[in-house]
């Protein structure tokens, strides 16, 4: 019996396109030393296998698409869910020329436009044409598009990605056997002609318009996605190269990976150190040497303070050496608001607040600079300053809460204040001279700065309906946030407004609350809890014990006198002293 051409026809097509699944990266053949496993690189820079071997099906999502970041576009498939119980459901994909058709609804141009942008529109309409039933629009299967990348690569060329790929991806499509790694700038450059993949130069130029230059050597080592950006259609990258020798920065010395790195044209030294350390390089470093060859021939060495890494340029062929911080050297902390938060060496006594804000890459653009504040680790040392010196000329200390007991009512709400504030000891300054340096501050070791984030809200609490956060007014009272959180409670005795920058209290419900304020409002004493109603009692009871203390004072008084009463005179002596104490 014969084989006719018409029945092969489709088991070759089948074949062929079983051929073509077969990754590109498996025929060409491998250098020597690389792995066995020729879809994998280095796990420095690669986290998963290729995309294009992974198909539309599998694709690897870092968590749920974000609908206000997504850009829908051609190859997009959406299902449409119609009823209840039992929904309808339609598929529809996104037309080439950038179309989403939906049967009965209509006709979307959804092309650059976000996912939550295009479902509003789609379930606008869906629930105009089906009036008494749910519609619902939900994307099933994100696209894949081709970005074009380019430079030093062993692959340049057309690189299909899926829509939720990064930078990153499509470096490593166009990678094939070749292998990246970290280790390959720690390699020792021996000749000058070399040319190294510059990662930290890498540009991404947009369809739609515009550049930016990423740096994939920051991600790496810190993780921040912002050097590391998804892609778009047709995107076009370039990977740039660099002579290590010539235009290289050497960076050695108490630093995790130490290596040549290629410079990126606003590189200060402190990049470098982050680069090759992490997110908190300091914990190691005290301060930065950096030895630069002149034109002559000569080296020019410069060393500074860790504080003025920030501030230190970089040029091609600078030699960065980081001289590790001495085992017993003092640390103070810095959070919030900076550029890199964490704990940094000091000279106790000489090292300022300032100087510590620039160890950690100045403020940030949303810092509350009037709210920042230093806590120091124990309350006798806020209290009483070793020296007039350490504490500044202007710089004042936050009193202890008991001063404000006759403001609050009281221990009751001396008691409530603490435990709704639950305040911790701080040294009260100027943050705007401080951190500029108008104001010097010393620091000590243990210091903690903490720079607070402006998030444009108030904190209402204590004794209100509705405590919480409340957008910010200016020219708003106390009075309006109150209004704003519900009113007053039942047991309401006062309303305060808390100082962001000293903590420091200001009665009434006209006081102006500025950015970052806290307002605060009191309780009389109620048993409404078993814990307030134990500080009611023991207020109760300490009057109790002042009035027996007192009455007892003035019967010892009385017998003193009476036993020494012997004469006329003594006695009369003794009644108006009674009568003193009576009164």
């Amino acid at each position: 019996m014969g084989v006719s051409v018409r029945g092969i026809a489709p088991f070759a097509a089948l074949v062929a396109v079983a051929l073509a699944a077969v990754p590109v990266a498996a025929q060409v053949p491998r250098p020597p030393g690389s792995p066995q496993n020729g879809s994998l690189i280095s796990p420095a820079v690669i986290v998963s296998p290729r995309a294009s071997d992974l198909g539309v099906n599998r694709l690897a999502l870092e968590g749920a698409v974000d609908a206000d970041d997504y850009l829908v576009g051609p190859g997009d498939v959406f299902t449409i869910a119609i009823g209840g119980t039992i929904p309808r459901q339609v598929t529809a994909a996104v037309s080439a020329d950038g179309r989403l058709v939906i049967p009965e609804a209509g006709n979307f141009a959804v092309a650059g436009r976000t996912l939550a942008r295009v479902r509003s529109e789609v379930q606008g309409a869906l629930q105009q044409r089906y009036r008494n039933v749910t519609a619902d629009l939900a994307l099933s299967s994100p696209r894949q598009f081709y970005v074009h990348v380019s430079g030093r690569v062993p692959q340049p060329g057309r690189h299909l990605v899926p829509a939720v790929a990064r930078v990153e991806n499509a470096i490593i499509e166009a990678s094939g056997e070749e292998i990246y790694t970290l280790a390959r700038y720690s390699e020792p450059a021996t000749r000058s002609g070399l040319r190294w993949p510059a990662l930290r130069n890498v540009s991404v130029v947009r369809r739609s318009g515009g550049t930016r230059t990423v740096d994939l050597m920051r991600y790496f080592a810190t993780g921040d996605l912002a050097a590391n950006p998804y892609l778009q259609d047709g995107d076009a990258l370039y990977v740039p190269a660099f002579d290590p020798l010539i235009e290289g920065v050497v960076v050695a010395g108490a630093v995790d990976r130490p290596g040549t790195y290629d410079v990126r044209p606003d590189d200060s030294a402190l990049d470098l150190l982050v680069v090759t350390s992490g997110q908190d390089p300091s914990a190691r470093i005290a301060r930065v040497r950096r030895v630069r060859p002149s034109a002559a021939g000569a080296s020019e060495t410069r060393e500074v303070a860790y504080a003025e890494a920030g501030s230190l340029d970089v040029r091609p062929r600078d030699q960065i050496y980081a001289v590790p911080a001495e085992p017993d050297a003092d640390r103070a902390q810095v959070n919030g608001a900076v550029r890199y938060p964490g704990a940094y060496p000091i000279v106790e006594g000489e090292t300022t607040l300032d100087a510590l804000v620039a160890m950690a890459g100045g403020l940030r653009d949303d810092a509350l600079l009037r709210g920042t504040y230093l806590e120091r680790p124990s309350r006798e040392e806020v209290v009483r300053p070793v020296s007039e010196s350490q504490v500044g000329a202007d710089e004042t200390v936050t009193p202890d809460v008991s001063v404000e007991s006759d403001l609050l009512g009281g221990l009751f709400g001396r008691q409530f204040f603490v435990r709704q504030t639950q305040r911790t000891p701080r040294v009260s300054l100027n943050p705007e001279a401080a951190v500029s340096g108008m104001q010097s501050v010393p620091l000590r070791g243990g210091d903690v700065l903490t720079v607070p984030f402006d998030y444009g809200l108030v904190r209402v609490y204590g004794r209100v309906l509705r405590g919480g956060y409340v957008p910010y007014l200016p020219g708003a009272t106390a009075q309006d946030y109150v209004t704003a959180a519900g009113g007053l409670g039942t047991t309401a005795s006062g309303v305060y407004v808390v100082d962001a920058a000293s903590g420091q209290l200001a009665e009434g419900t006209g006081t102006p609350v500025l950015p970052g304020d806290a307002v605060f409002v009191n309780s009389l004493p109620s048993p409404d809890t078993a814990e307030f109603a134990q500080l009611a009692l023991q207020e109760r009871q300490d009057a109790r014990d002042d009035a027996r203390d007192r009455r007892a004072a003035r019967y010892q008084l009385i017998q003193t006198v009476l036993g020494v009463a012997g004469t006329v005179t003594s006695l009369v002596i003794a009644y108006f002293t009674i009568q003193s104490v009576n009164n």
